[in-house]
């Protein structure tokens, strides 16, 4: 679909501004309640992060409480594809220290 995105395609462009789109409401919710200074997402953001950012950002300043949103940074994980292997070594290592 990225691929597809990056060529110009428009559906898999509305498909990823579509859901830049609720991922922006999202944050804009968490950004209220919990006041971050800082987001770290990985998955789809983080590996397509030219194809969404601009309408997740908008979907937040819409929706956020505007003090909230101009401390809050929303950036990639910059552990990558990475993300998912250690996280299951952080959850192997916190049972393994439970026995």
């Amino acid at each position: 679909m990225a691929e597809a995105a990056n060529a110009g395609d428009e559906l898999a462009i509305s498909i990823f501004h579509t859901s830049a789109q609720y991922l922006g409401k999202g944050l804009a919710t968490v950004i209220d309640i919990l006041n971050p200074e800082l987001i770290v997402i990985g998955s789809v953001y983080a590996r397509n992060e030219n194809l969404m950012y601009g309408v997740m950002q908008s979907a937040i300043e819409a929706d956020a409480l505007q003090g909230a949103v101009s401390v809050c940074k929303v950036v990639p994980a910059a552990l990558g594809e990475a993300i998912g292997d250690y996280a299951s070594l952080s959850i192997a290592a916190d049972l393994a220290d439970r026995m």
